[in-house]
């Protein structure tokens, strides 16, 4: 029953999708895309973890890999839900970083194109971002996670990201000419005459104006329509008819609600265009008011999976300075190892060189704003507006390098800072190595690692950073 749906009732897999799906339609909402952008990030994310056991071995990077091989290992509930079996071993950063991938080329799909730095500012900005209002996940993932995602899923899809909208699908398959004006669709239903000839065939398919507006929101704005998963799991023909019913039952003006045996001709109409057998009409009938019922499924769900007592865990969780440093670190070095999976020797060689190159603009930077700030100490309005401009210079290219450089990707030849190499080559000086933890000492103990994959007790916190000692 439906109405006994707890938290317990979802699980952690399909918990953190919702979590996905909430997420990117946050952050195209901040973006201020269309609404058929939010539409599109959510059904490519769904994609995604319907088919993710069966992506191509080389196109998942370490972590994933990992993910997949424990998913697949519990073959029942792989084949039950093969997006949640995956969600559910697979770090929460990780699956943020999909979510996020997912607005960036829905938005270059549907033409409503926003720049990464964006997509990422909107979700990872600690005082406006919509993961710190969300305090979820715990850890924001990095820039190359995200582009590593959007990679995977232009894979999975062969590199066709078009679809069609719900409302256009929807107005094709009852008629254009049958979507009619509120008070023309009252004379027409006259729903409660008594003398009123029934209506036959596709003549039940006609809808007022209010039903179809509110057919197309529930497709286009409902949060229970977009986190069921139900787009990639049935016919378009059948989605937008179950859209019809969920939105007639919030209709309270009975003369627009839509006409008896609609279910039925929605069912026949989508058996015609789907070429089905005349005896799959009864069948699809029922997935139509399946469909329907799993929106609501799905809504209680949603409400008991976001109870207060999660929102407070999880408030407490990111106020958790350990549990903080440990999901970072993971995220880290989960964000290296998809640079390097990402890139060819050559292009990483490339990738360190601008990395190195950008690492010396910041020094330079930071050497002229305190020039200017010395300046301004003792001068007018233009000494002023030169250190404000200096400073805004410093923290942009800050920025820049925060993310560009992959959790603070060091260009040396020290061996205590290698974590991977390409190919499992030994490591030439001036290879990419991961930093952080940086150094042993930094964290008080040999090859200590805070996140999980790095096995054993987590090391004690490392000591308080003086002021201008490096990160």
């Amino acid at each position: 029953s439906t109405s006994s749906v707890t938290a317990a009732d979802v699980d952690a897999g399909r918990g953190k999708i919702y979590d996905a799906i909430r997420l990117a339609l946050d952050v195209s909402l901040r973006l201020q895309q269309p609404m058929k952008t939010q539409c599109a990030a959510a059904y490519y994310l769904h994609y995604f973890f319907k088919h993710c056991l069966t992506e191509p071995d080389d196109s998942a990077p370490p972590s994933a890999k990992a993910a997949i091989a424990a998913a697949s290992s519990d073959a029942a509930a792989a084949k039950r839900d093969p997006g949640a079996a995956y969600a559910a071993v697979w770090p929460e950063d990780e699956v943020a970083g999909l979510a996020l991938a997912c607005v960036h080329l829905a938005g270059k799909a549907t033409d409503a194109p926003a720049r990464l730095t964006h997509v990422l500012e909107h979700a990872r900005d600690p005082k406006r971002g919509v993961m710190g209002r969300r305090h979820w996940p715990l850890a924001a993932p990095w820039r190359d996670t995200v582009l590593a995602g959007e990679q995977r899923i232009l894979r999975l899809f062969g590199y066709d990201v078009r679809l069609s909208m719900g409302d256009k699908v929807l107005k094709a398959f009852v008629g254009e000419d049958r979507i009619l004006e509120d008070e023309a669709y009252r004379a027409y239903a006259r729903h409660g005459h008594a003398a009123a000839a029934p209506k036959k065939g596709d003549e039940r398919l006609a809808l007022s104006k209010t039903v179809f507006e509110g057919a197309a929101n529930v497709m286009m704005r409902g949060l229970s329509w977009a986190c069921s998963g139900l787009q990639v799991q049935q016919e378009s023909h059948i989605l937008v008819a179950a859209a019809v019913l969920v939105a007639d039952r919030s209709v309270e003006d009975a003369g627009l609600r839509i006409i008896a045996g609609f279910v039925d001709a929605a069912a026949q109409r989508a058996t015609a265009l789907l070429k089905e057998p005349a005896k799959m009409v009864t069948l699809n009938a029922t997935k139509i008011r399946g469909v329907a019922g799993e929106v609501e499924t799905t809504r209680r769900r949603l409400d008991a999976y976001y109870s207060d007592e999660r929102k407070a865990a999880r408030a407490a969780l990111a106020n958790d300075e350990r549990a903080v440093a440990a999901a970072r670190c993971g995220a880290a070095r989960r964000a290296a190892e998809a640079t390097m999976h990402r890139m060819g020797r050559e292009d990483l060689g490339r990738y360190v060189a601008r990395c190195d190159g950008l690492a010396l603009k910041v020094k330079d930077a930071e050497a002229a704003a305190k020039q200017a700030e010395k300046r301004a100490k003792g001068g007018g309005a233009a000494e002023n507006a030169e250190s404000a401009a200096a400073r805004g210079k410093l923290r942009s290219l800050r920025a820049q390098a925060a993310d560009d450089c992959v959790c603070h990707v060091v260009v040396s030849d020290d061996p205590e800072l290698y974590r991977a190499c390409p190919d499992g080559a030994a490591p030439p000086a001036g290879d990419l190595r991961l930093a952080f933890p940086f150094r042993p000492e930094d964290v008080g103990t040999a090859n200590a690692r805070l996140d999980a994959a790095g096995g054993g007790a987590p090391p004690p916190p490392p000591p308080p950073r003086r002021a201008g000692e490096p990160r």
